[in-house]
């Protein structure tokens, strides 16, 4: 009876056939969510401390403005965060601020998102006390993110800089923690007269 309906109405055999099409496209392009705090974090660079994946640079939970957090990544000022996103990111989304667990209000610091050299958000001064900020970016297309947290008065003192619920959404390749690109080493000292 199956095949008697099929032969008889090939529009529902071809109708049927598109909607799988559908669905399965629809699940292959479903992002991933991918933690910055899952990535290696050895190539970041910061001022003091080492990085903590889903906690302040103190190594205490992550607190901002008296709000905690589960996830994501504490650095200290002066802090590089490079990305290799190998054109599978499309939006870079998290929180940020001055960890709670800071011991002073001294430090004021600016946050930072770099696209392929084009600066695609930053916050204004934020110290310790104050609500965290939210950032979403688009980043489709880009190549190399560059996460900054720098100490708006150059004293990088108390500076505990927080990527809460820092995060990616992926549809391709996922993106990975890197190091200072490399540079050929150039002599400056000119040669000596003869």
């Amino acid at each position: 009876e199956v095949f008697a309906a099929m032969k008889l109405n090939p529009l529902i055999v071809s109708a049927g056939l598109a909607l799988a099409l559908l669905s399965t496209q629809a699940l292959a392009a479903e992002p991933e969510t991918v933690y910055l705090s899952s990535l290696n974090l050895s190539p970041i660079v910061q001022g003091w401390g080492e990085p903590q994946a889903d906690k302040a640079v103190t190594r205490k939970p992550m607190s901002i403005g008296g709000k905690t957090f589960e996830r994501g990544l504490g650095t200290h000022t002066d802090s590089l965060v490079r990305l290799q996103l190998k054109g599978g990111s499309e939006k870079f989304m998290a929180f940020v601020g001055v960890d709670d667990a800071a011991t002073s209000d001294q430090a004021t610091i600016t946050f930072r998102v770099v696209g392929d050299g084009k600066t695609l958000w930053k916050s204004p001064g934020i110290k310790r006390g104050q609500a965290a900020r939210k950032v979403e970016v688009d980043v489709k297309g880009v190549k190399t993110l560059l996460l900054l947290a720098d100490s708006a008065a150059g004293d990088i003192s108390f500076g505990h800089a927080d990527w809460a619920d820092a995060k990616f959404l992926v549809t391709g390749e996922r993106p990975a923690i890197v190091g200072a690109p490399h540079e050929d080493a150039v002599i400056l000292t000119p040669k000596p007269p003869r």
